[in-house]
């Protein structure tokens, strides 16, 4: 399996983790960790990801561990790192004109969520919701949308909808297709640190 920058399941290896620190004398961790293939096979494919303990990287680093399967509060004692398969995203990184792929974020596996640097509360929503609508019309061909009825709760006695009409025998025109769009979420912002060397 080639290494290219997206989302991969891993296995940290057994035996692997490493404490040290950095030129700048930050104190870090190491993991070597198997990609898997589609059937959680691990493959040949093999990267390291590093860690800091600054006050601002710490707890990521030690959540991190966590989705490794690291347990306990013993950080000399990473014997556990690697008893449970972990969820990886890797990306370029460019340190003194020399660009290589980095582990940029450990994540547990099978996550529902999206990352958010701030998510917004629902009165916040609310209101850029509001400020949109105008963007959202126009996108729209100016026309606003009828937001799609709110399936019936189970046990409810709410009305079943009436039977659609009959479509006229005239041909009517084809739909149009939607603009696609070219917006992506993008991903979080990474910390940046000192290189493990």
């Amino acid at each position: 399996m080639s290494i290219i920058p997206g989302t991969y399941r891993a296995r940290p290896i057994q035996g692997s983790p490493k404490v040290g620190f950095t030129k700048n004398g930050t104190e870090q961790v190491g993991v070597q960790l198997a990609l898997l293939d589609a059937d959680g096979v691990e493959t040949d494919s093999t990267i390291s990801w590093y860690g800091y303990f600054t006050d601002a990287t710490s707890q990521r680093t030690m959540e991190s561990l966590r989705y490794m399967g690291w347990q306990g509060d013993n950080l000399a004692d990473l014997s556990t790192v690697g008893t449970k398969d972990c969820e990886i995203v890797i990306d370029w990184e460019e340190y003194q004109g020399n660009r290589s792929l980095r582990v940029k974020w450990v994540n547990a596996t099978g996550r529902r969520t999206v990352a958010m640097n701030a998510e917004m509360d629902a009165g916040a929503a609310a209101s850029f919701a509001q400020r949109m609508r105008g963007v959202v019309i126009a996108a729209n061909g100016g026309k606003p949308s009828r937001p799609a009825a709110a399936p019936p709760r189970a046990g409810s006695s709410a009305p079943r909808p009436a039977p659609a009409p009959r479509p006229s025998p005239s041909p009517a025109p084809a739909p149009s297709s939607p603009d696609p769009s070219d917006e992506q979420q993008p991903p979080p912002d990474g910390f940046e640190d000192d290189i493990p060397f």
